[in-house]
């Protein structure tokens, strides 16, 4: 009986070609990885983080871990958790070019960061004081990047008013009035605190 090398050989040379095969596609894969822009963990902060509720407060927003060039929306969610796309209202950091309703887009620059102030303005007429967020989406608002809590406080009593009819809290003459939250009392002064 005559022993033939030719099974081994044939099983040797499959599996040569099979791992050559395989680092071919992992070398491909990896370069096409790279090519991609990566997204590193999202993260915002708001400075001040604790703020007084006023038309006149500007916040400044800065975010990081954006995919480099992309274009992102930036909400203002207030205490009763309604929001507002603020992305078009920032005023400094923002994008050069603007989208078909006028709004100059949030877009994150070539290291995937974005920073901008965001004057409060008119915004600050239908808010109240307590917790408040900022959160970052991608455009099209499929996916939240990344959150932030933010406290406005209200030491002149403006988002009280609402409650009552008067026009502003006088806690001698009317005890019941609503108090401002106890968490703004280190941050601010309260003149109408007894």
């Amino acid at each position: 009986m005559r022993y033939t090398h030719v099974p081994s050989l044939v099983v040797a040379l499959f599996v040569l070609v099979a791992a050559v095969a395989i680092g071919i596609v992992s070398l491909v894969g990896s370069a096409s990885a790279q090519e991609e822009p990566q997204r590193r963990a999202p993260s915002v902060t708001v400075f001040p983080n604790v703020a007084e509720l006023s038309s006149k407060t500007n916040l400044v927003i800065a975010a990081t871990g954006m995919v480099p060039g992309e274009e992102i929306a930036i909400l203002l969610e207030d205490a009763v958790g309604a929001t507002s796309d603020i992305s078009g209202w920032l005023t400094e950091g923002v994008g050069e070019f603007e989208d078909e309703q006028g709004n100059v887009p949030a877009i994150a620059n070539a290291a995937g960061s974005f920073a901008g102030r965001f004057p409060m303005g008119r915004f600050e007429r239908n808010g109240a004081e307590g917790a408040w967020g900022i959160i970052v989406m991608n455009a099209d608002y499929s996916e939240v990047l990344a959150s932030t809590p933010l406290i406005f406080c209200d030491p002149n009593g403006k988002s009280r008013v609402g409650l009552y009819k008067r026009k502003a809290p006088d806690y001698e003459k009317n005890p019941d009035d609503p108090r401002p939250a106890n968490f703004c009392a280190p941050f601010f002064e309260y003149p109408e605190r007894p």
